[in-house]
């Protein structure tokens, strides 16, 4: 939006709410560039994700054992997909694996078969190796824990400045070890519950995925750190009552979110 138009919102709000401190920081700078500083109090409430829907009981050894990675997001060149291809490309070609890789998602919202030309680069990408990975398409979200739970790896390799990342916090819920970048709210999410990346270095990403799914005490480590802290910062009962506080709060209507 316009400076004047950010101004206005501005004026109107006696409180910001933002998805993570990122998205928050970011509008605290461009209040202090148009000098507004001090004008608003800015505050991170955090998405989070189903518990009951995403939660997997079964023993992660066993879903170790299946050493299928995991990709929820739209095919699109910001989400790093191709990069995540690459990436497992090279796990396969330099170690005896059985690795899977699962891609759920398409490019756009609607179940159409027209295929853009990102869709032609990612199938090119993975020439060859074809029978190792899985791309499902548009699934129904009552479907995702179902994938979830055959899954031993969550990736989420985002090339751009991810304001949040609700997939993540359902792969937590899901008892799931955490592969993600390290750009823009995912490190405040995932902190030291998982490994961060940069998406766009392919040697890194591969070696992080071979890590994960050669030693499954570190990946079994990583799944319940990031459960734990699943469980202290992004199931709902807890972002409900920060919600609550504000709402039996001061700040009464006009409440401006951004996320």
């Amino acid at each position: 939006i316009t400076d004047l138009e950010f101004k206005g919102l501005m004026g109107k709000a006696e409180l910001i709410v933002g998805c993570s401190d990122y998205v928050c920081n970011g509008i605290t700078n461009r209040m202090d560039g148009l000098g507004l500083s001090g004008s608003l109090d800015v505050l991170t409430i955090y998405n989070g994700a189903d518990l009951e829907k995403f939660t997997v009981s079964e023993d992660y050894f066993y879903r170790h054992s299946l050493q299928n990675i995991l990709f929820v997001g739209r095919l699109l060149p910001e989400k790093g997909v191709l990069e995540l291809i690459k990436a497992f490309r090279k796990l396969v070609s330099s170690r005896l694996s059985k690795a899977t890789l699962t891609i759920i998602g398409a490019g756009s919202f609607t179940k159409n078969n027209q295929k853009s030309e990102y869709d032609y680069q990612l199938s090119d990408a993975a020439s060859g190796i074809e029978d190792r990975i899985n791309f499902t398409g548009l699934i129904d979200n009552n479907k995702l824990s179902g994938y979830m739970k055959k899954a031993s790896v969550f990736v989420c390799p985002s090339t751009w400045n991810e304001p949040f990342g609700i997939v993540i916090t359902e792969a937590m819920a899901a008892g799931l070890p955490i592969i993600a970048s390290n750009r823009g709210g995912i490190p405040e999410i995932v902190d030291e519950a998982g490994i961060l990346i940069d998406p766009e270095d392919v040697d890194e990403l591969a070696n992080a995925l071979g890590q994960l799914l050669d030693d499954r005490i570190a990946a079994q480590k990583y799944a319940k750190m990031g459960y734990q802290r699943f469980m202290k910062k992004f199931n709902w009962g807890v972002i409900a009552s920060q919600w609550q506080s504000i709402l039996n709060g001061q700040f009464k209507m006009n409440l401006l979110i951004l996320k």
